[in-house]
């Protein structure tokens, strides 16, 4: 039996984290973890990496492309996939965008 994959899901808004949570709660083939920084994403994935990080480019105390730079830094960032109204030129190399 294979493990289950390891999904963080960064969001400033609490309410959409609880509704992505509330979505996948019972799924069997990732566990979804939440955070609500920029901070809590680097203490997350210093402690654990995810095999899939979901961060919102805006978040309250330190943006997400600083945060994925770091993470770059470290050597654990994971696959990623970064959800933001920003124009899609802003972003790093290795991003791809749905719609």
């Amino acid at each position: 039996m294979t493990s289950r994959k390891r999904v963080l899901l960064a969001d400033g808004s609490e309410e959409f984290r609880w509704l992505m949570w509330k979505n996948v709660a019972n799924h069997d083939f990732f566990s979804l973890a939440t955070v609500g920084s920029g901070r809590d994403v680097l203490l997350c994935m210093q402690k654990q990496t995810a095999d899939l990080l979901l961060m919102d480019t805006a978040l309250p105390d330190v943006c997400g492309l600083t945060v994925l730079d770091e993470l770059q830094r470290r050597g654990t960032a994971p696959k990623r996939s970064a959800m933001s109204s920003a124009p899609s030129g802003v972003f790093p190399a290795g991003f791809s965008f749905c719609g």
